[in-house]
């Protein structure tokens, strides 16, 4: 099974972004979570669709916000 999982800083920008979008208007940050939740979800179907950063790291553009996903891909059990 395909998981993922976040850096320790990546979880607290990750928070801090969604209450930057929530304080500047209420339930968009609920909207950036989806939006993030929503290439989460596509990544782990198509997890080669990132476009190539170098040979290890790959991003993924969020749809609606100025934001990306920095991911690596690791075989299962590393």
């Amino acid at each position: 099974m395909t998981q993922h999982r976040f850096l320790p800083l990546a979880e607290e920008e990750l928070a801090e972004a969604a209450a930057y979008y929530e304080a500047a208007n209420r339930g968009l940050g609920d909207r950036f979570l989806d939006d993030v939740q929503a290439v989460i979800e596509a990544l782990l179907r198509n997890p080669e669709i990132g476009h190539r950063l170098d040979a290890h790291l790959r991003r993924a553009l969020l749809r609606s916000f100025p934001y990306a996903l920095i991911y690596a891909l690791e075989r299962e059990g590393c």
